[in-house]
């Protein structure tokens, strides 16, 4: 995705993201967490439907009191 973009586009294009709420933070998914959303929804039972799947990274976590991250 996106891989192969000129610099000065990706970053028009993450600005436009943003702008419009679907780039909340920097994170992007990994391929292994995408993978493993794929088989769930692969795997699901003969019968069930699911209709909407929305995967979302994890946002940068703020440094507590004590400095961990």
């Amino acid at each position: 995705m996106g891989l192969d973009w000129d610099p000065v586009v990706t970053g028009e294009i993450i600005e436009e993201w943003a702008a419009w709420g679907f780039a909340r933070h920097a994170n992007f998914m990994r391929p292994d967490g995408v993978a493993q959303a794929v088989c769930a929804v692969v795997g699901l039972p003969r019968g069930v439907h699911a209709t909407v799947i929305e995967l979302q990274p994890e946002a940068p976590l703020a440094p507590t009191d004590e400095g961990d991250q």
